[in-house]
């Protein structure tokens, strides 16, 4: 995925909460409860992780943002990790609970109690094309995202 990884109950009954784990580098982290957990790229960082509380990364910098989906826990908050890390995520509590995996918005696989998700950085980089020379990431933002726009006027 280019964007986003994102993890949430395959049931779509009334309360479609998920309870999963991640490890980071082989060491537990934290433990989710609740609609699910996105993992992006800066690429990704201004789409739906930030929808769901969480920061916005600057393209050159090279890291994975976790954002928990409305978790049931206040201590669950957004972290980054550098680029490089290893991933695993894997569903715990419930024996019948499964989890569908989506990858830049497009839906991806179940995931299995039991089963396990690696995520981690490609062996090859994605190169992309700027169309249009001098343009500024920070007023690009300011425009899409309506920053003091009752300040300033574009």
């Amino acid at each position: 995925a280019l964007n986003d990884f994102y993890f949430r109950s395959y049931r779509d009954e009334i309360s479609p909460t998920c309870n999963l784990e991640l490890e980071i580098d082989g060491e537990k982290v934290d433990q989710y409860k609740g609609d699910g957990l996105i993992l992006s790229t800066p690429t990704g960082s201004t789409a739906y992780a930030m929808a769901a509380g969480g920061p916005i990364l600057h393209p050159s910098i090279d890291a994975i943002v976790l954002s928990a989906i409305c978790p049931m826990s206040l201590a669950s908050r957004p972290v980054v990790v550098p680029i490089d890390s290893k991933l695993i995520i894997k569903t715990i509590g419930v024996k019948n609970s499964r989890v569908k995996l989506w990858q830049d918005g497009a839906s991806g696989c179940l995931i299995e109690p039991g089963e396990r998700c690696i995520i981690q950085k490609a062996k090859h980089d994605t190169f992309m094309l700027k169309l249009k020379e001098g343009l500024s990431y920070y007023r690009t933002l300011s425009n899409k995202l309506h920053w003091a726009s009752s300040l300033i006027n574009n």
